[in-house]
């Protein structure tokens, strides 16, 4: 993730962002980990059977 944050800054992206399911524990520490934090924006997409309920994360990059 270091290597891959690290290439979109050198390319210009100021920013990321990205959808984790709300019960997604171990991605939302994953992203965490490296910096991300939630914006507020949620979803929910409904499929056939269920729904899925997403969160937003988004990194900054550092100045």
């Amino acid at each position: 993730m270091e290597n891959s944050l690290t290439a979109l800054e050198r390319g210009g992206f100021g920013s990321v962002k990205v959808w984790v399911l709300e019960t997604n524990q171990r991605a939302i520490s994953f992203y965490e980990k490296f910096g991300f934090k939630t914006d507020g924006l949620r979803k929910t997409e409904k499929r056939e059977d269920f729904e899925l309920r997403e969160i937003r994360y988004s990194y900054q990059q550092q100045q």
